[in-house]
């Protein structure tokens, strides 16, 4: 008998394993500084260019990820008390090429120095280069939307 092992790669009602896992292989690369992990995502996502292009719908989370490597996405980082409560009002907003992250803990190589005693702080940052850190969540919006 014949066995052939199947790749899932195709993205239907929910996405496909293979997409996710590359998507958590780039996340992953890109909170923790590892370029070789963003590397090994890009391999990934190239083989599924063409399906990308052609077979949209099919390739949607794909695509997401596409978009996400293509425009160098914004690390979010918000820091202090009330990091969960202004990450849920930032997350109200739509921004496909940002990550979040943050809370009371510098464990994180982009959350590094970036905690202040007694304020939350929000740092739009790209490429690990941050803009000047705010306290209010509309101005992090303005930074978020002036690119």
């Amino acid at each position: 008998s014949l066995v052939a092992r199947k790749m899932e790669t195709a993205d239907n009602v929910i996405p496909s394993s293979n997409s996710v896992l590359a998507e958590v292989i780039y996340q992953h690369g890109t909170f923790y500084g590892v370029d070789s992990l963003q590397d090994m995502s890009a391999a990934m996502l190239n083989q599924f260019t063409a399906e990308i292009t052609t077979s949209g719908p099919y390739y949607a989370n794909w695509a997401s990820l596409m978009g996400l490597a293509t425009y160098e996405p914004y690390e979010v980082a918000i820091m202090g008390e009330n990091a969960s409560e202004k990450s849920r009002q930032l997350m109200k907003h739509y921004y496909p090429t940002a990550l979040f992250m943050g809370g009371n803990k510098e464990n994180l190589p982009l959350l590094e120095n970036k905690l202040a005693e007694g304020r939350t702080m929000i740092y739009v940052c790209r490429n690990k280069i941050c803009k000047l850190p705010v306290e209010e969540v509309e101005k992090a919006m303005r930074q978020l939307e002036t690119d």
